[in-house]
């Protein structure tokens, strides 16, 4: 059996292994496992469910202007 190890960063769940020229193999088992000592990363809060869920019936700009003159 061959074996090939490979250290790679997940990026948007993704994950993008290159495999040598010479593995010539058209299907492979692959087997995931988080590097030993590292902390998974800290999960970003999804907004898309709450969006439209707020009735605000202010001015946005107004609002805007006046949170920015609070720093004047």
């Amino acid at each position: 059996m061959i074996a090939l190890r490979e250290y790679v960063k997940v990026q948007d769940h993704q994950l993008h292994i290159q495999l040598p020229n010479d593995f010539n193999f058209d299907e492979v088992e692959v087997l995931i496992l988080p590097r030993e000592g590292l902390k998974p990363a800290k999960a970003k809060f999804d907004f898309s469910d709450l969006a439209g869920q707020l009735e605000w019936q202010g001015n946005a700009l107004d609002e805007q202007q006046r949170l920015r003159d609070e720093w004047k």
